[in-house]
């Protein structure tokens, strides 16, 4: 990774108030990873 690819750190309130509804995206954490599922068919309806 170089210095243009850095990580974006994420805080338990965002990821808590991005879980797809009301047009926010759809983020969840597993192991202190941090996946976009905003384009999943469950991430759009904030399942």
């Amino acid at each position: 990774m170089n210095a243009a690819q850095e990580l974006k750190k994420f805080s338990k309130e965002e990821l808590a108030r991005n879980i797809g509804k009301n047009g926010a995206p759809a983020f969840f954490a597993v192991n202190g990873k941090v996946y976009d599922v905003t384009d999943s068919p469950l991430g759009r309806r904030g399942a």
